[in-house]
This record gives C-alpha cells, sequence and structure tokens, in this order.
C-alpha cells in the first residue's frame, strides 16, 4: 500500500498535478471560521470571500467561510464555536459583547422596505411611526432589529426566518411591508417564482458600512485586520473584487 501511495505521488510530481487533499495538507497556515447569514452569503459571499481571502492571507491565516441562518450565526459565533462573524454591522458588537469590530469596514449595505400594494412610505424608519402597518423583518438581522421596535408596536411586528419566507407572506398578505437587506431582498425577487410579483420597493430604511467582528479571543488580530483592509482599500482591491464577483454598485 506504500508502494502505492509513493507511486500516486511520483506520478502526480512528474505530470505537474499535485492532488488537492496533498494541497490541503501542504498549506500549514492556521485557519480562521467566519460565519455569515445564508442570504449574505449567497449574494454578496463571493466579494466577501475575495476580501478575507486576501486580507487574512497577508497575516498568514486561512478563510473558511461558512453559511448559516443569521440568528444561528450569531449563536454560532457567540459561543466561540467560530472565530467571528463576517459581516455586520458596527453595532453588532454592542448587542454581543464576545465579539470585537474590526475597526474598518469592508463595505456599505442598503435595507429597504418592500410592498405588495401601492402606498405611501416615506424613507428612513422613523416613517414607520404613524403608520398602521404590519411590518416583518428577518430573523437575526441586526440593524431592523435594533430600529423596527422603536418604531412600531410588538402586535405589529414579525420576523421571518428567511427572506424567501418573509417575501411569500408579504405577496400573500400576511405582512403589509418587509424590510431587508436591499441585495438579499432584489435576489429573492429575482427567483421565477416572483415573475409576475406585485411586491415593490417602497422606501429606503438605512445605509450602513459593514464590518467583520472577531471572537474576543482574537483581540490582538482585530486591528491588525483593520489595517490589511484600509491597504487595500487604498490599493484599488475592494473595488476589483466587487467588478470579479459581479457584484453591482449600491
Amino acid at each position: 500500500m506504500r508502494i502505492r501511495t509513493a507511486a500516486c505521488i511520483a506520478a502526480g510530481l512528474v505530470c505537474g498535478a499535485w492532488p488537492a487533499w496533498a494541497q490541503e495538507q501542504a498549506d500549514t497556515r492556521p485557519v480562521l471560521v467566519l460565519t455569515g447569514a445564508a442570504e449574505i452569503h449567497s449574494t454578496f459571499g463571493p466579494w466577501l470571500k475575495l476580501i478575507y481571502t486576501e486580507a487574512l492571507g497577508r497575516l498568514g491565516y486561512r478563510l473558511d467561510y461558512r453559511a448559516y441562518p443569521a440568528k444561528r450565526s450569531s449563536l454560532v459565533s457567540d459561543s466561540g464555536e467560530s472565530d467571528g462573524e463576517i459581516n455586520r454591522i458596527a453595532e453588532y458588537s454592542q448587542l454581543h459583547p464576545e465579539l470585537l469590530k474590526v475597526p474598518v469596514p469592508h463595505f456599505a449595505i442598503r435595507f429597504s422596505a418592500y410592498a405588495a400594494r401601492p402606498l405611501a412610505l416615506g424613507n428612513g424608519w422613523q416613517a414607520l411611526k404613524q403608520t398602521d402597518f404590519r411590518v416583518e423583518y428577518r430573523n437575526g438581522v441586526a440593524l431592523p432589529g435594533v430600529q423596527l421596535p422603536q418604531v412600531v408596536p410588538p402586535e405589529r411586528l414579525t420576523v421571518a426566518n428567511s427572506a424567501l419566507l418573509g417575501m411569500r407572506k408579504l405577496q400573500v398578505g400576511r405582512s403589509d411591508i418587509y424590510v431587508d437587506v436591499e441585495m438579499v431582498a432584489d435576489a429573492v425577487l429575482a427567483n421565477e417564482e416572483f415573475r409576475n410579483t406585485p411586491i415593490r420597493k417602497v422606501a429606503l430604511m438605512d445605509s450602513a458600512d459593514v464590518y467583520a467582528h472577531l471572537h474576543k479571543r482574537h483581540a490582538d488580530l482585530a486591528p491588525k485586520l483593520g489595517q490589511v483592509l484600509a491597504d487595500m482599500k487604498k490599493e484599488g482591491l475592494i473595488e476589483k473584487y466587487r467588478v470579479q464577483a459581479g457584484i453591482a454598485r449600491n
């Protein structure tokens, strides 16, 4: 068996090919596991992966980016099962004290409101305060989770476990407004299921810079990662990666 294995490795060297398992064994850099919401992974994910593969690589780490439902992702990172969150708003660490914000954001995202019927709604969270709309947002998404309870009473505020479920409930009239990250919501509406939907974007609620957050055991790494991100911005890499990932500009 050893002779066969040695022969296979030798053949790989001669042919210039190296098996994937051997490549993984050869890379001895420590792995940093960052989690994130599944909806973010399926939209901004390619951009985030490019950014943090490069940034962590400069610091001697390999990235392992894992997707979970937003609420589950928080539980995993809070417990220390992962090394942190890859994409959260600035205030996230105030709500999750086990995590530390990397001091430099990677980009900004928009939060928008959607409705299945024409309605008058201004921009911003305060526009919802004097209305009687039933409002829903995705469970575990921090900014709507903080802002909406301040302007919508609890009897008219609900959460959906996914953006898809939120849009389905909106379409059949179980809510009046659904709020989510704009690109996440737009990606759901691009599905065949919603080809003839009356759902439309009706207001911009907010825009926010987003940051990686590391578990506090990586307190020494957070400022170093922030400096690398700042360097990458100056080099034009963040924008280059946006184009490479096929992400539309906000």
